[in-house]
């Protein structure tokens, strides 16, 4: 459903579905994710060992969310670690005896240019 503006709002104040369970995951290849500039981890932004194994073991469980960029990647707001970790697994991946695997994630399209909602 499509949210209508009227002229005193601004794409900001207007609110958003916070609920992402009621959304559609898909697959992505992990390699088109990067950062968003407004990703809210500041910290312990790089995944440890046991969840690169896990990874490797499972693969990623729970979607990250993104949203898409001018350059046709998709920015990670929600999730970053499991992204990074999905990347390291992959590129290791055939040399392991795996085969890589994708990412569920949430696309976020409603969140461009909305980067309060992302932060």
């Amino acid at each position: 459903m499509a949210t209508t503006i009227t002229a005193d709002q601004t794409a900001e104040s207007v609110p958003v579905d916070t609920d992402e369970e009621n959304l559609t995951a898909v697959l992505l290849d992990p390699e088109a994710i990067v950062r968003d500039e407004f990703n809210a981890r500041e910290h312990d932004t790089e995944p440890d060992a046991d969840l690169i194994n896990s990874v490797k073991a499972v693969g990623v469980q729970d979607p990250v969310s993104v949203r898409p960029r001018p350059n046709g990647t998709y920015g990670a707001f929600k999730g970053w670690r499991r992204t990074q970790a999905a990347q390291i697994a992959n590129a290791t991946a055939e040399a392991e005896g795996h085969a890589k695997r994708q990412l569920k994630a949430y696309v976020r399209a409603d969140l461009v240019g909305r980067d309060a909602w992302t932060h």
